[in-house]
């Protein structure tokens, strides 16, 4: 198959979404298809947040193009975001790759030009929803009376265009069928490479050292933004580094509120065991887990965090908040999960945890088993190669029929 995968945010931008989408893509081409991407055009600077300059397009392997829309900057949590106009521009790209289906990953720009793409060319067209639409909302820049609103009933007429449509998790579907979503659906989990996050045996200790970490060591990987709900993990890490005072909190990433971190943590009295590490490549970021004994999240607005899994497949316990997707993710046999509020009990299962190896460990042997069974790239290349196989044999018989 020719496969169209569009998205509105995607390389270098600092993305889950863009870093599970091109995992999937590469296993895709293993099963012999070809992927096209479409994505929206960055700026010099948008690679210098992640230490690269602007060259050429990253070889993602032979039978994968990428082709760029003209965007805009737009302010979001990781200070890379861009907004592509829904525009007629740039569609010839879709007839030129000539896709057997478009599969599109998000509902802005670019997923509006992929539906255009799709009613224009006649194909059969595949919406991914990633988004909890209330939290983009709350923590959108954009304030106008009625644009929560708005943008349900937005979301839901855009995924209802679609052949079919599938999400990270069951709660996302369940809300969006709640709003009126009627299309077939399916929950697919996004995909990380196992084998970067599947270090060898190293020495913890050699480890926590090359990131001057202490014997103790909670992380936290992703945008260093309001929705993350860093500063709630900060009062959870107070009450931590009371009885554990070697403990230390490694933040992983960049992002807005990197600075009001910064001075929270100094008004907490925590700044010496608060370590910001900045945006860390895949193979570094895994061994930073490596180095560590536990990943934490205090975030309630994940759909399915890609962080998580990364910590899981080095062998992490999790502990987070019983809220949408990292309720779904952690299963009592990986972790724990704490309802959102309760800073008490959370702390108090870090310490345990912090003090118990026996049980850390086996947490983390089950979260390692867990991941690699559910996320890893060849199991959701072959549930969306059905997905395609389906979706283009439905469309046709439709268009037979009309």
């Amino acid at each position: 198959m020719r496969i169209a995968i569009c998205s509105d945010n995607f390389y270098p931008e600092t993305s889950g979404i863009s870093d599970s989408i091109i995992t999937t893509a590469k296993a895709l081409t293993q099963l012999g298809h070809e992927i096209a991407f479409f994505v929206p055009a960055y700026g010099e600077k948008d690679y210098k947040k992640i230490g690269i300059t602007k060259t050429d397009e990253p070889d993602f392997g032979p039978h994968i193009s990428i082709h760029r829309f003209s965007s805009t900057s737009f302010p979001t949590g990781t200070g890379q975001g861009r907004m592509v106009f829904p525009t007629p521009s740039g569609l010839a790209a879709f007839r030129k790759f000539n896709p057997d289906v478009i599969h599109s990953q998000l509902f802005f720009g670019v997923g509006l030009k992929a539906y255009y793409a799709s009613r224009l060319f006649r194909k059969p067209f595949v919406g991914t929803n990633h988004t909890v639409i209330k939290e983009f909302v709350r923590y959108s820049p954009i304030r106008l009376p009625g644009l929560a609103a708005f943008a349900d009933w937005y979301m839901n007429w855009y995924y209802n265009r679609a052949i079919f449509v599938t999400a990270p998790a069951r709660f996302l579907l369940e809300e969006m069928i709640q709003s009126h979503m009627i299309r077939p659906n399916e929950v697919v989990p996004n995909s990380v490479d196992m084998q970067i996050f599947d270090l060898p045996q190293e020495n913890k200790e050699k480890l926590k050292a090359e990131f001057g970490l202490s014997p103790h060591t909670i992380t936290v990987a992703g945008r260093l933004s309001k929705e993350k709900s860093l500063d709630v993990l900060f009062r959870i890490f107070q009450i931590v580094q009371q009885a554990v005072p070697d403990a230390s909190l490694a933040l992983a990433g960049s992002g807005n509120a990197h600075d009001e971190l910064v001075n929270l943590a100094k008004e907490l009295g925590i700044s010496d065991g608060v370590h910001f590490v900045g945006t860390l490549s895949q193979s570094k970021l895994a061994r930073l887990y490596g180095a560590s004994d536990i990943y934490a999240t205090a975030s309630t607005s994940e759909v399915q965090s890609m962080t998580m899994i990364q910590a899981m497949g080095c062998g992490l316990p999790l502990i987070g908040v019983k809220s949408h997707g990292v309720g779904e993710q952690i299963n009592g046999e990986n972790g724990y999960a704490f309802p959102p509020g309760d800073i008490s009990g959370f702390a108090q299962k870090i310490i345990f945890l912090l003090q118990n190896e026996r049980e850390r460990s086996e947490l983390g042997q089950k979260a390692a088993a867990f991941a690699k069974a559910h996320y890893t790239p060849a199991v959701i290349a072959l549930r969306f190669e059905k997905i395609y196989e389906d979706a283009i044999t439905a469309y046709h018989k439709k268009e037979a029929k009309s």
